[in-house]
């Protein structure tokens, strides 16, 4: 079913009253559930695996989503989805360079001349 709450404060109560377990496997099957339908919009993806706990799954949503985001011109959610899926991957894991690489790009884009040059270090 789908709820929709008329304040905020409703909808943090009902979330906080859920346990943890049971709020991660909900978060977890919408994750799956959108990536099985070929997602036109990436974020929502990555949100809900990261909140699942599924953290494959939420770097390559975010992965996903920070490339949309240069397509679109949107730089500064580049910079978020990249920045978020360094925080989950590994030091040595091969994504990492694209990750970089894109947030280099959208620094650059930005006007962040210094961020831009420390992300695209980072990538070689």
């Amino acid at each position: 079913g789908e709820y929709r709450f008329s304040h905020a404060m409703v909808r943090d109560a009902v979330y906080e009253n859920i346990p943890v377990e049971k709020r991660k496997a909900i978060h977890r099957s919408l994750a799956q559930a959108w990536f099985r339908q070929k997602p036109t919009s990436w974020g929502p993806v990555a949100h809900h695996a990261e909140a699942g706990g599924d953290i494959p799954l939420a770097i390559r949503a975010h992965l996903q989503a920070a490339r949309d985001s240069m397509r679109v011109h949107a730089y500064d959610r580049a910079v978020f989805h990249s920045e978020s899926a360094l925080k989950l991957s590994p030091p040595k894991d091969a994504i990492r360079c694209d990750l970089l690489l894109i947030q280099g790009e959208a620094y650059n884009m930005l006007g962040q001349v210094e961020a831009s040059r420390r992300s695209l270090a980072g990538a070689l």
